[in-house]
């Protein structure tokens, strides 16, 4: 919660770690980067905030309280679903390599069975060519 002036009143462990490694009571919430709402303005403001380096992930949701006055930030905690969203995300490109590469290996193979059988076919083509020429000079003697 904060006062009036922008000043955060109240912090729970969770918003320290996302906002910062200190206190948060009497700083400044534009210092965090949070709106400032204006507490009679009886507005709502939903956002997303992180910080990866920390595996931190949240969904911030402001609501101005006119009746005493103050501002209210809700943090809920995303960090588990962003961990599971990054997993699918590795899972995916590492399938991609995962089937490109044995696309690449099967296309070799493909390549090298195509050369063996043409040259198979190219010697059983002069082993016959040639018998038939024997034949043939047979027949003619």
């Amino acid at each position: 919660m904060r006062d009036e002036e922008g000043r955060i009143l109240r912090a729970n462990a969770a918003a320290v770690q996302l906002f910062s490694d200190g206190e948060l009571s009497g700083r400044s919430v534009e210092q965090l980067g949070v709106p400032l709402l204006n507490p009679q303005s009886g507005l709502t403001d939903v956002r997303e905030l992180s910080r990866p380096e920390c595996g931190l992930y949240a969904e911030m949701t402001t609501v101005s309280m006119p009746y005493n006055r103050t501002v209210l930030y809700m943090l809920k905690d995303n960090s588990g679903e962003q961990c599971g969203r990054e997993e699918i995300r590795r899972v995916r490109e590492e399938s991609v390599r995962s089937a490109r590469e044995a696309m690449r290996r099967q296309s070799e193979s493909v390549r090298r069975i195509a050369a063996l059988l043409g040259e198979a076919a190219a010697e059983s083509r002069t082993a016959v060519d040639e018998l038939i020429s024997a034949l043939e000079r047979s027949e003619q003697e």
